[in-house]
This record gives C-alpha cells, sequence and structure tokens, in this order.
C-alpha cells in the first residue's frame, strides 16, 4: 500500500525540505569560488533510484533543477544501480547529458540504508574553470574545456586518483575547482547521515512509499493549476545568443482540462531578427536618468550614503570597512562575531537586500584580516527610511546572536 497518513507525510516532506537546504548551505559555506559562495550557481537535490527528482533546495538554479533528473538517469545507463556501492560518487559535465555547458559539473552519490540503495543526492555547480581555449569564441567542445565523461571520482570513499590527476593537469584553477568538488562530497556526507536519521525517527526502512506520495501530490497540485488555465493554444518565444544570427526559440503548446501538450520542432526552434525589447528597455532607462538629472542622483546618493555612515556608526558592534573621500554609494560593514551570511540571510527574511561575502576581491578581504564583509549598495530610490530600516534589522541580528 502505498497511501500514508497526510499529516505524517507533510511532517516528513517538510523535514527533507529543510534538510535538503542546509545540506546546501554546507556545500555553500565550504566552497571555494565566490560563483557558488555569493552567486548561488548551483543545484542540490534528491533523486529516488530511478532518477526522480522529489526534494531540492530553494536556492537551486531552475536550469538545474530540470537537467539533473535526465543526467542522473543517463549515468544509470552506464553505471547501473546495482553497481553503486557506499561512497561513491559519480562525476560528469557532458554537455549532452547535462546543462549544456561544460563548466557545469554534475554529480551524484548514492544512499544507502541496510545496504539497500533508497536514494541519490546529486548536485550541479558551475566551476571557474574547466580548461579549453581561453576565449569565448570556442569554434568545438574540445576548445571550450575539458570533457569529463560518466565516471567514478570516489569509489567506496576513496579518491580515484587517476579522474582527479586528469583534473588537476588540465586546468587552470585546479585548486578552487578541486576545493568545490570536494566541499559536495562533504555535502553528500552530510545528505547521507541527515536522511537516516530522519528514517530512523520516523521509523522508516526506505523512501519509496514517501517519494511515490510526493511525486503524485505535486502532478496533482500542477494539474490543478493548469485546470485554471482557459482550454485553448498559446504561444510565446524569446531569443537566445548565437554566431552568425541570433536563435528564436519559440514554443507553441495546447492546454486542454490538465493537459499541457508542446508542439515538436520546427515550431520551438525558428531562425529569426533580433529581439528589439532590450532595446527599448536599454532607451527608458537613459531618459529615466536624463529626466532626474545625473546631479541631483549624484547629489542624492552622496547624501543617502553620508545618513548611512552616520547611523551605522552610532549603533555598536558595526565597524565600516573603507571611508574614502570619494566614496562611492555603498556601505560595507561587519557585525562582530556574527558571519556576513548570517547577516544577510537574516536581513533578507525581514525584507532587506543585502549582497554578502568577498565582492570579488578576496585579496583586499585578506589584506584587511577579513573573512567576508556586509555590503549595502545604494541607489536614487533609496531614503533615509531604508537606511533606518537596514538598522532596525542589523539591530535584530544582533539580538538573534547575542550581541
Amino acid at each position: 500500500m502505498n497511501k500514508i497518513d497526510p499529516i505524517k507525510l507533510g511532517i516528513i516532506w517538510k523535514r527533507l525540505n529543510g534538510m535538503i537546504d542546509e545540506v546546501a548551505e554546507s556545500f555553500i559555506r565550504s566552497s571555494f569560488s565566490a560563483v557558488v559562495r555569493e552567486n548561488y550557481d548551483m543545484a542540490f537535490s534528491l533523486l529516488d533510484v530511478h532518477g526522480r527528482q522529489f526534494i531540492q533546495t530553494k536556492k537551486s538554479i531552475p536550469s538545474f533543477i530540470g537537467t539533473l533528473p535526465h543526467t542522473l538517469q543517463e549515468i544509470l545507463k552506464k553505471i547501473p544501480a546495482d553497481q553503486f556501492s557506499e561512497g561513491d560518487v559519480v562525476i560528469s559535465n557532458d554537455s549532452w547529458l547535462g546543462t549544456g555547458h561544460l563548466n557545469d559539473i554534475t554529480m551524484v552519490a548514492p544512499i544507502f540504508k541496510n545496504k539497500k540503495l533508497i536514494a541519490f543526492a546529486g548536485s550541479t555547480a558551475h566551476t571557474v574553470d574547466i580548461g579549453g581555449a581561453p576565449s569565448p569564441n570556442a569554434q568545438d567542445s574540445y576548445e571550450e574545456g575539458l570533457c569529463i565523461p560518466i565516471c567514478k571520482i570516489v569509489e567506496k570513499g576513496i579518491e580515484n586518483q587517476v579522474v582527479i590527476d586528469f583534473l588537476q593537469q588540465n586546468l587552470r584553477e585546479p585548486e578552487e575547482t578541486l576545493g568545490d568538488i570536494r566541499a559536495q562530497f562533504s555535502a553528500y556526507d552530510v545528505a547521507t547521515k541527515k536522511l537516516l536519521t530522519l528514517l530512523n525517527e520516523e521509523k522508516l526502512n526506505d523512501l519509496d512509499r514517501i517519494i511515490s506520495n510526493i511525486l503524485k501530490k505535486s502532478e496533482q497540485s500542477m494539474r490543478k493549476k493548469i485546470q485554471d488555465i482557459p482550454d485553448g493554444k498559446y504561444v510565446d518565444e524569446m531569443f537566445v545568443d548565437g554566431f552568425d544570427n541570433p536563435l528564436k526559440i519559440k514554443c507553441l503548446i495546447e492546454v486542454k482540462k490538465d493537459n499541457i501538450t508542446y508542439a515538436d520542432s520546427p515550431t520551438k526552434f525558428e531562425a529569426g531578427t533580433m529581439q528589439t525589447a532590450e532595446v527599448v528597455a536599454f532607451a527608458k532607462s537613459i531618459k529615466f536618468i536624463q529626466d532626474l538629472g545625473i546631479k541631483n542622483i549624484e547629489k542624492h546618493e552622496s547624501e543617502i550614503t553620508k545618513y548611512g555612515e552616520e547611523v551605522l556608526r552610532k549603533n555598536n558592534s558595526v565597524k565600516l570597512v573603507g571611508s574614502p573621500k570619494n566614496k562611492g554609494s555603498v556601505l560595507s560593514f561587519t557585525l562582530d562575531g556574527i558571519h556576513a551570511h548570517d547577516i544577510a540571510t537574516i536581513l533578507d527574511e525581514d525584507g532587506v537586500a543585502i549582497r554578502a561575502g568577498h565582492h570579488c576581491c578576496q585579496i583586499l578581504h585578506d589584506k584587511l584580516g577579513l573573512s567576508a564583509t556586509a555590503r549595502a549598495s545604494l541607489g536614487v530610490y533609496n531614503t533615509k527610511d531604508d537606511i533606518d530600516k537596514l538598522n532596525e534589522s542589523i539591530n535584530k541580528c544582533k539580538k538573534i546572536f547575542n550581541k
């Protein structure tokens, strides 16, 4: 029987969501590259033994979420489920099996309970370097970079040194790339331990019923939303960069009750003319600045930045970083005993958007002895009320950490 008490299902579902978010955060915090640590250019998820995805972290890149199940299903064609062992990790960046971009490396790790394969932890992350020609004008995939075939980079908990050597010898930044890869190894360990703890606490031997119900409920929710759309045919299109000419991607769908049918090519892919929406939007942006006046914008940003410095200097524990004479409209700061990523997370929940990390200047941070800084960027749209809200949220952050 696949039925499960809906309350129990809801609790386990919530726990799985929270667990995978925590696993992804452990990867982000231990990653080496800014592209993962600051841009969250990655995805982390749990998939069943057939390659169906049933849980993913909220910070995942949507396109990666779409490709991860397909990549695992291709991996299972080459390495069947019965050929996986505890501690294995399989890697590939084959663009035909994944995201289409060699810098996006996908890895999966099996999770066992009582020697039975119950799930896979999977992730895709953008690496800063994949070798190849140092030019955006690569003529083929060989110039684009190193293509990693489906293979085990870790076997039974031991790194495959041949694969590691291939990566080290073909990358310009092996330390950052391998640092991110190994950070994912650690995240897989965290995922395994937390999932087994959850199963033991919920007195479950596997995830079969949970996965079946999650996928069923998800499909029901999706079909319900589709039913809200009036029956009929809908079409839209967009342009992406090409080489000689832009490529138009056109999608035609037909909605009928709770089903959506997508038209086949060539309806999807057609040659076309350049998109003009971006040009029009750019012109409107320029006009907006001209109407306000660049001098007025500079004056406002200077005044709001000075006000922000005055407010934050009065706040105990806040340390402003940098105060040159010709200062830009940014407020970089630290809080004693609180990491910048924690500050950003808490402020985000309070509706205050800031950046956290090295801000593409890690050498300067090392020179200043700072692991990271928080940065509030100010513009013509900001007011003194926004500064007061920032200060209020910082105080909330201090209270949470008892600072």
